[in-house]
């Protein structure tokens, strides 16, 4: 792929941290730059985190705690309300010893997430999780569930 280039610039923010062939390995075979876009989110970032008008709310999700633990130990110490979605959200809920059964969490991570929640504490920081959930025995379309209280919900 660098080959057939000159130049890299990276527009894609949002994808510009995974060790790809075609954002990682060419900005290290090509001079490169940010585009226009991702430097109108550092700047975004910069507003948002380095100077910020309190109170400060950060949303942050996804599958795993591990690709998110520096992100996390800044953005605690730097706002005021962090939430914490997705499987992310189910490592931290195992932390409080929370039993999430089979869902999406890094079980093995529970201690750096308490580890997390301790710092934001300390920082004044207050983490918000979900408080309500939805169970299914299987993950499928049309799965018999219930809300967390067992009350069963309409396929």
């Amino acid at each position: 792929m660098a080959a057939l280039g000159d130049v890299y610039v990276n527009d894609a923010f949002s994808a510009a941290h995974r060790a790809h062939a075609s954002t990682e390995a060419l900005a290290r075979l090509l001079p490169k730059a940010a585009g226009r876009l991702m430097e109108a989110e550092l700047r975004a970032l910069e507003s948002a985190l380095g100077h910020p008008a309190h109170p400060v709310l950060a949303v942050v999700g996804g599958a795993k705690v591990s690709t998110k633990l520096e992100l996390l130990g800044n953005l605690v110490a730097r706002v005021d309300h962090l939430a914490i979605g997705g499987g992310m959200a189910n490592t931290f809920l195992v932390a409080q010893g929370v039993e999430v059964g089979k869902s999406l969490a890094e079980r093995d991570m529970a201690g750096t997430a308490a580890e997390i929640l301790t710092k934001a504490s300390a920082a004044g920081c207050t983490i918000h999780l979900p408080v309500d959930v939805v169970v299914a025995r299987e993950f499928k379309a049309g799965a018999a569930c219930a809300d967390g209280g067992g009350r069963r919900l309409p396929a």
